[in-house]
């Protein structure tokens, strides 16, 4: 295994990643809280690489599996990759259906992305909150 000290999202450069002090499962890096909580004031900068330019960095041709838990930001990433996206077999990510990070998109518009980009839903849970599998069709 080997880890980089960045963040993929939808754009490459710098981005703020916001910090919640009080609970540090709750990250984010390129939406503001929609709940303008005090434990989110102060957002250090990171750096970020769409999946696409990481991949042409690190000599990767293609993803069998891709797994995302981004908090909101797993559609803008897979619509600014979509070189990397057309070699993805099977992708598993976190979806909202409502707006917890302002900006997101929505469990319903990465599924209709997903499904335009050749992809059949596998696995969408009901709850407004939660997990969906896609595979290539």
């Amino acid at each position: 295994m080997k880890t980089y000290q960045l963040a993929l999202g939808g754009t490459n450069g710098m981005l703020n990643f916001y910090v919640d002090l009080q609970d540090t499962s709750c990250i984010s890096f390129l939406y503001t809280p929609a709940e303008k909580k005090k434990f989110f004031e102060t957002p250090i900068k990171v750096p970020v690489l769409t999946l696409d330019k990481w991949a042409e960095l690190q000599n990767v041709s293609h993803i069998d599996f891709l797994y995302l838990d981004m908090q909101g930001a797993e559609g803008d990433m897979l619509k600014a990759s979509p070189t990397l996206l057309k070699t993805v077999k099977v992708i598993e990510l976190e979806f909202y259906t409502y707006p917890v990070y302002e900006g997101i998109m929505f469990r319903d518009e990465i599924k209709t992305f997903l499904e335009d980009a050749g992809f059949k839903t596998l696995y969408l849970e009901p709850e407004e909150n939660g997990e969906a599998i896609f595979v290539r069709k």
